[in-house]
């Protein structure tokens, strides 16, 4: 799976580089709070860091497709009836964005999407009794299902061949099972 996204990657990359491509391409890193149902006890939400890689391909003047691969982590703490643990995801997405004006200079891009998220939580436990330090460990588990995304990027004009840009994005899985709030900065070539 690594090798496939690597590899759309680098044509997306090569396809990009000519002068005046409808393909974009990037960088991303942000943070974010994430929440994760658990089948052996609620967790906290928690807050981590998200970076990655995206694109984008332009149908139109205010249309375009935004892809994602991005790769985030955070820790939870543990209490007798939460559970503690590592979690890290990997999230593939796909987006529909069009482009709204709001004032002259402020246009941003607003879109729904799809996503595919694969979870694993490590070093899960959770704690023996209230106050209490002695931890019960768990096993860890891994998750992975589909996801419903809500997205606003802002990119900002730029004479050179770059652009900074902003990303608040929202997702939901599903099953019920993940959700997140993520805001970052990123930058198209």
């Amino acid at each position: 799976m690594k090798t496939i996204i690597f590899v759309a990657f680098l044509s997306i990359a090569f396809s990009a580089s000519a002068d005046d491509s409808p393909f974009r391409f990037g960088a991303h890193v942000g943070g974010g709070s994430y929440k994760a149902s658990e089948q052996d006890g609620p967790s906290d939400r928690a807050s981590g860091m998200a970076f990655g890689i995206v694109g984008t391909y332009d149908f139109g003047p205010g249309s375009r497709v935004l892809a994602n691969v991005s790769r985030s982590g955070y820790k939870t703490e543990a209490s007798d009836v939460q559970v503690g643990q590592k979690a890290s995801e990997t999230e593939v997405s796909l987006s529909y964005q069009t482009r709204w004006r709001i004032l002259r200079s402020v246009k941003p891009w607003v879109g729904v999407g799809m996503g595919y998220v694969k979870s694993g939580y490590k070093q899960r436990y959770r704690l023996a009794s209230p106050g209490s330090n002695f931890a019960v460990p768990l096993e860890d588990r891994n998750d992975k299902g589909a996801l419903a995304l809500v997205n606003l990027n802002w990119e900002l004009d730029s004479d050179s061949s770059w652009s900074p840009g902003l990303q608040i994005q929202g997702g939901k899985s599903f099953s019920g099972k993940h959700n997140y709030v993520r805001a970052g900065v990123y930058f198209l070539y």
